[in-house]
């Protein structure tokens, strides 16, 4: 009769390689979708759109004496950005105008020139096949999952030696994707980068329970 623990990971592999092969599908839908999306704004005319205007605002700040020795809002007064390369131009200026000793007004101006078509496809371009990397990174770890989840399936034991190795690729195939989340600096990278650590805990862990029972068995 079999094992009530052992059939249990048996229908968690089977239900993991399910759902593994739709994630694998939704995955290369978007994979597909998003390059096919890159491609067609690369098509775009350099001139289908332009962008070019300005505009003011008064930000009018109100504080009690106290608030105002506990608040430091002097940097405001030199808050200017200005940012001119690869055809962008944008600059934002701030200039302080003292009406009492509680009460600040900031008159902010903006404006923004030599936005053209060509600055805005390539950055939806590059958003897109950025958002295809990802994809298809996370679409080997699917794969690599659902072998996991295959061998999880007709196992014997948790400490078969090839679930272990498909534990340990499943764990690899996540370091890829992890790096390039981290390196945008999302913070799922984070996420992502404790979680292939603590995959990659797990493989030591099942390891050793593996190296136990094989000890087991020779004294048996």
């Amino acid at each position: 009769m079999e094992n009530k623990n052992i059939k249990s990971i048996h229908t968690i592999g089977k239900v993991s390689k399910i759902l593994l092969i739709i994630l694998q599908v939704v995955l290369i839908i978007g994979f597909v979708g998003t390059i096919i999306g890159g491609i067609a704004v690369l098509a775009l005319p350099s001139d289908f759109i332009s962008i070019k205007g300005g505009g003011n605002a008064d930000v009018t700040l109100k504080t009690s004496r106290i608030a105002s020795k506990m608040i430091e809002i002097d940097d405001l007064e030199d808050a200017n950005f200005h940012f001119n390369s690869f055809g962008y131009k944008i600059n934002l200026d701030t200039t302080e105008e003292k009406i009492s000793d509680n009460e600040t007004v900031y008159h902010i101006a903006a404006d923004a020139d030599g936005i053209s078509g060509f600055e805005i496809k390539m950055t939806a371009a590059v958003s897109c096949f950025g958002a295809a990397l990802l994809l298809a990174l996370f679409c080997v770890a699917a794969i690599f999952a659902k072998r996991l989840a295959k061998s999880l399936e007709v196992c014997r034991s948790p400490f078969e030696e090839n679930v272990i190795k498909a534990m340990k690729a499943f764990g690899f195939s996540l370091i890829p994707w992890a790096a390039v989340k981290f390196l945008v600096g999302n913070i799922d990278g984070a996420i992502m980068a404790l979680l292939v650590l603590m995959v990659l805990v797990l493989i030591n862990i099942f390891k050793y329970g593996a190296q136990l029972q094989q000890e087991s068995d020779e004294t048996l």
